[in-house]
C-alpha cells in the first residue's frame, strides 16, 4: 500500500505559497500566478468511491492494477510541478468554470481512446510528462511501471513499483524548481533520463 500521507507531505513541503482545499476534498498546493490565475503547482484530486472505480473499470472494460486502485482510493490523480508529471484518474465533466476545472485527466484517454500500439495486453497506462507527451505504464504482470514514447510502448525508464517511481519523480522534478513554483533552469528538461 502506498503511504499518501508522504506524498502530500512532500508536495506540500515544496511549496511555501498560497494553497487551498476544494469542497470535494481536491488538495490545491501552491498557487502560480505566474503560470495563471488559477493555476497551482500541484493538484491532488479527492479520492475515488468504491462505486466510481467500478464505473471506471466499465469505462476501461478491463481490471485497473491493484496499487493503482489503491492510488486511486487516496487520490483520483495527480498533478505535479505544473503539469510535468500527470497521473491521470476518471474525469467526471468537462466543466470550464468555478472548481470543476480542477480534475484529472481520464485514463480512457491513455488505454482506450489513445492506446500505444503494440502495448500488451498487461500494459496499464496510468500518466504522462507534459515536456515530451512520454507515458508512464504498469506492467500487471509484475506491478514495474515504466516510461515510454507516445508512439511506442519501449521502455526508456523503469521503476520496480509504482511507489518507488511516485517518489524518486517527485525528489528529481522537486529539485528543478524553487520554492517561489518556477523552474530553477528553463532549459533543463522535467523528464528523466533514459536508463
Amino acid at each position: 500500500m502506498i503511504q499518501f500521507g508522504r506524498v502530500v507531505s512532500e508536495l506540500g513541503n515544496s511549496v511555501s505559497l498560497e494553497s487551498r482545499t476544494l469542497e470535494n476534498g481536491t488538495l490545491l498546493l501552491g498557487k502560480v500566478p505566474h503560470v495563471g490565475t488559477k493555476a497551482y503547482l500541484h493538484k491532488i484530486y479527492a479520492p475515488l468511491s468504491n462505486e466510481s472505480l467500478s464505473d471506471l473499470r466499465k469505462i476501461l472494460n478491463r481490471e485497473i492494477p491493484l496499487v493503482y486502485c489503491d492510488f486511486l482510493h487516496h487520490a483520483n490523480g495527480l498533478s505535479i510541478f505544473s503539469d510535468s508529471l500527470a497521473l491521470y484518474g476518471m474525469r467526471f465533466n468537462n466543466k470550464r468554470d468555478g472548481d470543476d476545472i480542477y480534475q484529472p485527466y481520464h485514463l480512457d484517454i491513455l488505454n482506450v481512446k489513445e492506446p500505444i500500439k503494440g502495448s500488451g495486453e498487461s500494459c496499464f497506462y496510468i500518466g504522462s510528462y507534459s515536456a515530451d507527451g512520454s507515458r508512464l505504464y504498469i506492467d500487471g504482470e509484475n506491478g514495474s511501471v515504466f516510461r515510454c514514447s507516445r508512439n511506442s510502448p519501449t521502455p526508456l525508464n523503469r521503476w520496480e513499483t509504482f511507489e518507488e517511481m511516485l517518489f524518486k519523480e517527485i525528489a528529481r522534478i522537486g529539485a528543478l524548481f524553487g520554492a517561489d513554483g518556477k523552474k530553477v533552469n528553463p532549459l533543463v528538461p522535467t523528464t528523466p533520463n533514459e536508463s
